[in-house]
């Protein structure tokens, strides 16, 4: 049974050992090996916060929640995308079109972007309302946006598996051994350029707001920091997605994606796996929304 186990390993198309041990393909398992690590702690001590720390009905507990599901985005594709490179240490990088580690990629990489675009976005709606302002509307309704955020992205994941797009418009090969949805497909690129243009549009215009609406303010906390902040998270949201709009229009003017393109796409998302946690996690919850821990409004469950 042993024999015939590791025959079939053999024989699979997704692990097909290397003839030679390459160094080259131990970098990407070792950053996403930190990566994880670091997401991990993210995600624990959001749990903790919202668990332990965040009295109910506060402005607290409500970006507590929103942290929360940032990491849950985060953690959506960097543990998957680690256990993935490190089997590719010692097995032949087989991701083609058309096979289950293509498609196990780009469904978890289409999930991942599109949660941490919707949440990131909703981040920056929350600070504006709760954390630069004072809003007295509903805290209980961001739990709830949260999650509807992590829900659309797994439906986004699942479409191009589903029968009718899968074939035209399915998980593709890429280039530089990266699988995601097609953008090479009229369809894909115009959702996808729709998609990050308007989030972006809308990111930093609520930021912009947050800005002004911390200069109108002559006293507050951290003001300084919060401005670098605030710059930071525009930044970091523009530099990690502004290559899928400009894939899309490639492919919308019938040009091919010039060398390089889907390398630095990658390195840019695979960025922000360091990235985040410390923007979010710790910057973003230590110098804005932890000053707000005794503002209480009545909240719908």
């Amino acid at each position: 049974v042993a024999q015939c186990a590791i025959g079939l390993l053999r024989a699979s198309p997704m692990l097909q050992p290397r003839e030679s041990f390459e160094g080259q393909f131990l970098a990407f398992p070792i950053y996403l090996l930190i990566a994880s690590i670091a997401n991990v702690v993210f995600l624990y001590k959001s749990v903790s916060d919202l668990m332990f720390s965040a009295a109910p009905g506060t402005v607290s507990q409500a970006g507590s929640q929103v942290l929360l599901c940032a990491a849950i985005a985060e953690l959506i594709w960097v543990i998957p995308c680690f256990l993935q490179c490190a089997i590719y240490v010692g097995a032949k990088n087989d991701n083609q079109t058309g096979l289950a580690a293509c498609d196990i990629q780009g469904f978890y990489s289409l999930t991942s972007s599109v949660s941490s675009m919707f949440v990131g976005t909703l981040l920056s709606w929350f600070t504006l309302e709760h954390l630069v302002g004072a809003s007295e509307r509903s805290l209980g309704r961001w739990k709830w946006a949260g999650a509807a955020c992590l829900l659309m992205a797994v439906i986004f994941g699942i479409i191009p598996t589903m029968p009718g797009v899968r074939d035209d418009a399915g998980y593709t090969a890429l280039g530089e051994g990266f699988c995601y949805w097609d953008l090479t497909a009229d369809g894909p690129a115009v959702v996808m350029l729709l998609l990050t243009v308007t989030l972006m549009g809308i990111t930093f215009v609520l930021n912009c707001k947050s800005v002004r609406a911390l200069h109108l303010q002559d006293e507050v906390d951290y003001k300084a920091e919060k401005y670098t902040i605030t710059a930071a998270l525009v930044m970091s949201y523009f530099f990690t997605w502004i290559l899928w709009p400009v894939a899309s229009l490639f492919t919308l003017s019938d040009q091919s994606f010039p060398s390089g393109l889907m390398i630095a796409g990658g390195i840019l998302g695979h960025a922000q796996a360091l990235v985040n946690p410390l923007l979010y996690g710790w910057a973003w919850k230590r110098y804005f929304l932890e000053g707000r821990t005794a503002v209480t409004v009545k909240q719908v469950s």
